[in-house]
């Protein structure tokens, strides 16, 4: 590459970082809230998703950038909260939410003692393309903070199977009410209350035909089924 080539290059990436960061500041300035509250505060958070290194690593890297905080801060708010208004509340094991992975729930468990949980364990199947064979230890941890279930069948590829009732997803059936047994099991042993809501979803979480997109079964009866189901195997002689 030739001296005067080289030095082309350089200016123009530079002119060119220099109109993209103006363009930043402009767009930055373009909203204007006429009779704004002073109460108003905004909070911007760091996500550790996709982050490799260790909770340290990553604390330090967001103090560094200038984060107001990760997820724990938020944990600890509604713990709070839940105490002054004796209201409880659960965070869900979700896609896109604090509890998103095991790896990530193990630390708010390990960290937040008060930390009661949504599970909705199918997210955990699509994210960890698996029935969590590996990640046991965890979802055991998690099992003894639930106060409320999701009861979605996941699977590997997806945080829905079609119709539950087909007979090629028995061993996923089971998994999951492996899972819910236990949590049942140790509620009845303390006389607590556990809510559950048969939250099979519509179309597109309902997997679709192609060209149609009529769904592949129908999400009503497929929620009552779960429902008639839980009863029948949590309460025996209702």
């Amino acid at each position: 590459m030739s001296i005067n080539r080289r030095r082309f290059l350089q200016t123009t990436t530079s002119a060119t970082t220099a109109l993209m960061f103006s363009s930043l500041e402009v767009f930055a300035k373009l909203q204007s809230i006429k009779n704004m509250n002073n109460n108003f505060k905004l909070k911007v958070l760091a996500t550790k998703w996709g982050f490799n290194g260790t909770i340290d690593e990553y604390c330090a890297k967001v103090k560094q950038e200038g984060y107001d905080g990760q997820g724990k801060t938020f944990i600890e708010h509604t713990i709070a909260l839940a105490k002054s208004t004796g209201i409880k509340i659960c965070h869900e094991t979700h896609r896109s939410r604090l509890l998103y992975s095991t790896p990530v729930a193990s630390h708010y468990i390990e960290t937040v003692p008060d930390l009661r949980i949504t599970f909705d364990v199918s997210h955990w199947c699509n994210v960890h393309e698996s029935l969590l064979e590996d990640q046991q230890e965890t979802v055991d941890m998690a099992l003894k903070r639930v106060d409320h279930i999701h009861a979605r069948i996941g699977h590997a590829e997806g945080p829905q199977v079609n119709d539950p009732r087909a007979p090629e997803w028995d061993e996923t059936v089971k998994a999951h009410f492996t899972w819910w047994d236990k949590i049942v099991e140790m509620k009845k042993q303390k006389g607590e209350v556990l809510t559950i809501l048969t939250e099979f979803g519509p179309p597109d979480y309902m997997p679709t035909m192609p060209y149609t997109k009529q769904p592949l079964a129908d999400q009503w009866a497929i929620n009552v089924h779960m429902m008639h189901l839980l009863r029948k195997r949590y309460i025996p002689n209702h």
